[in-house]
């Protein structure tokens, strides 16, 4: 909104469930000019505990930001604004904004783009009063959702970057099918899957600063791997060590509850996989160029 302060930048991070966005978001909201919020909506399909540990109906950050942006206008969405503005007004728009290139998206003229964009707004802004006391420059969406990215820069809206978190492929599709059997049909989705996602956020360089980041680096070499975040969001790096002095912050996010208690070590998994496991998973994933 004009003449309301709020982040000097935005970024926005692109992953799927299991890449680690959680354990990214924590590291980079503990930096003192950064402010990340996990998942950063909150939904409404039930209640939600906060990273502070109430419940978002109870919690008076959250409370606070609904009352700023009027979010009682939108109890009907799935989370607390809309991702994106309506090109046919039904449940096939995030269909479309998944898969349609951003030059079509410009072309079909969103309905209610402005509306959409004035929202988010507000909404960066009420977040940021909440942070006045940390003087933040940098906000970083933690949605998550390749089409309310897109939908972002086909509505002319400010992306001032993407942070696209890749996991290996194998680790990825077996944590997703660790639940439903590693059936050869489950393996070969889970991979097309990520090849899709992984591809589609990738093709977003044409048109936003981006950044790659992979999962086993930041688990690895995280201190490296920080420096060259750090250093594309714009602010000054700082290690882990100097990170962790701001982890017993209270921190209003939604996301992975193990990171309720985050001490700073990064306990990453991998999975084992067989011989056909690996290929089925190799053909359908391919190469992530």
């Amino acid at each position: 909104m004009i003449g309301e302060r709020t982040f000097d930048r935005r970024f926005f991070v692109l992953a799927p469930s299991f890449h680690g966005a959680t354990l990214l978001a924590k590291l980079l909201n503990a930096h003192p000019k950064v402010v990340c919020l996990g998942d950063t909506y909150p939904s409404h399909a039930y209640d939600q505990v906060c990273g502070c540990g109430r419940l978002v109906s109870e919690c008076p950050f959250w409370l606070n930001i609904g009352e700023k942006i009027g979010a009682a206008r939108y109890a009907d969405q799935p989370e607390l604004l809309p991702s994106w503005p309506r090109l046919t007004g039904t449940a096939l728009d995030g269909r479309l904004y998944s898969n349609l290139p951003i030059p079509l998206l410009r072309l079909l003229r969103a309905k209610d783009a402005g509306v959409f964009l004035d929202d988010y707004d507000k909404f960066v802004a009420a977040v940021y009063a909440q942070h006045l006391g940390r003087d933040p420059k940098v906000f970083i969406d933690g949605v998550k959702s390749l089409a309310r990215v897109k939908a972002f820069v086909a509505s002319g809206g400010r992306v001032d970057g993407v942070l696209h978190v890749v996991r290996d492929a194998a680790d990825y599709v077996k944590s997703a099918t660790k639940n439903h059997g590693d059936s050869v049909g489950g393996l070969a989705r889970n991979a097309f899957s990520w090849r899709m996602y992984h591809s589609r956020s990738s093709a977003l360089r044409r048109y936003v600063p981006y950044l790659r980041i992979g999962y086993d680096q930041l688990c690895d070499s995280t201190d490296e791997t920080l420096d060259s975040i750090f250093r594309f969001l714009g602010v000054a790096p700082q290690s882990v060590a100097e990170l962790r002095t701001n982890f017993a912050r209270e921190w209003h996010f939604m996301g992975n509850s193990s990171m309720f208690h985050f001490d700073g070590k990064i306990r990453q998994s991998h999975h084992a996989t067989t011989a056909r496991e690996r290929f089925v998973i190799d053909l359908f994933a391919g190469r992530l160029s």
